[in-house]
């Protein structure tokens, strides 16, 4: 369904663009909504719109909610992703999020924070890096397919590699360096979802992590601290 104001854990669509090619995602999950600056931005999985924004990758994305019509428009510009460098057919970056300039009202809360219905919203009152959260804690996500899944945090530093992404009629790989492996369940869909950790109770929130993938371990995530700038998920 539709949400205004837009809050994390929520159905979203993107579309990306560049020379002679428009390509069409019809489903991820909203991360985390905060502020860059001044700047009122949402989070997802770069992933989601296929790594737009380097230098090979020079384009434009949208994301829409819940589904892509034009007025559903949430987001139009990258506000930032994360650093990368290109080594011959392989992107390799510090993580795979992207935080998009927000062009709805938004609120730092997640929709559904727990398998019941009560409490209905989470309020983010935490921004957590990597180490913030020891391992063996429990970590939860809140995604479109898979709803809410909890697992333990089992590795701190992991490199992924994803093969045979696409971007119009280019070809390469990813490695996306240092990910958080967790035990938690996800399914396609659940990209971009927000991960979070219990700050006392199941109302308060530390934002932790954006879902990226699935790995022979578990869950792949990538921690908000990566990215090169600021975000505050609790404004």
């Amino acid at each position: 369904d539709r949400f205004r104001p837009v809050v994390g854990g929520i159905r979203i669509e993107q579309v990306y663009r560049g020379p002679g090619f428009e390509d069409y995602i019809p489903g991820c999950t909203l991360g985390f909504t905060g502020v860059v600056g001044s700047t009122p931005v949402v989070l997802t999985a770069w992933h989601c719109i296929g790594w737009t924004g380097t230098l090979r990758t020079s384009g434009w994305a949208e994301i829409y909610q819940p589904y892509r019509n034009s007025w559903n428009l949430i987001a139009n510009s990258i506000q930032a992703t994360c650093s990368y460098f290109w080594v011959s057919n392989i992107l390799v970056t510090s993580c795979d999020i992207v935080a998009m300039r927000s062009l709805v009202p938004r609120e730092p809360r997640v929709f559904r924070p727990t398998e019941s219905s009560t409490p209905q919203y989470g309020q983010v009152v935490r921004r957590l890096c990597t180490y913030d959260v020891p391992l063996g804690s429990e970590l939860v996500k809140a995604g479109i397919t898979t709803d809410v899944t909890r697992g333990r945090l089992i590795r701190y530093c992991f490199d992924v590699r994803y093969t045979g992404e696409r971007w119009g009629r280019l070809t390469f790989d990813v490695v996306v360096l240092c990910t958080v492996v967790t035990t938690m369940r996800t399914e396609r869909g659940d990209s971009g979802s927000p991960v979070y950790r219990f700050e006392g109770s199941n109302d308060r929130l530390g934002a932790y992590a954006i879902h990226s993938g699935r790995g022979p371990e578990g869950a792949i995530v990538s921690n908000i601290c990566r990215l090169p700038v600021y975000v505050d998920p609790t404004r």
